[in-house]
């Protein structure tokens, strides 16, 4: 199994990512709990979260979130925002619509989005 290399992410990133902070796990309990840690602590820049694995994943409405290693990159993003809760629902949807615009732009696949953030091909889940 090919490990998550700090390296090999940056070499992608443009230019006005490149002081983003980058937090990578072989496993976690959840990048989004972890996430949450990290914003309890008062982390103020920009940072993603990435794992190979997580042992207690979780998905829309409570629901655990099959995780282990060698099936994907898990990863949350921590954006430290002056927003109200009423505005930040945008933000998932909004990432939605990026993350299947990027794909389409880069690749000859044509995702779609189904609910607010779960991303697709064809009838598989590869994102959300």
């Amino acid at each position: 199994m090919k490990k998550i290399l700090e390296k090999e992410i940056r070499s992608f990133l443009h230019k006005e990512f490149e002081n983003i902070l980058l937090f990578l796990h072989s496993s976690v309990d959840s990048t989004n709990n972890e996430a949450k840690r990290m914003a309890e602590k008062k982390c103020v820049m920009p940072a993603v979260i990435l794992t190979e694995s997580q042992t207690a994943g979780k998905g829309r409405m409570g629901r655990s979130f099959y995780s282990p290693a060698g099936t994907g990159i898990y990863m949350s993003f921590l954006l430290p925002v002056k927003i109200g809760a009423d505005q930040a629902v945008l933000t998932t949807t909004a990432a939605s619509v990026a993350v299947t615009r990027a794909i389409r732009m880069n690749t000859t696949l044509l995702p779609t989005i189904k609910w607010v953030n779960d991303i697709y091909l064809g009838e598989k889940k590869i994102c959300g």
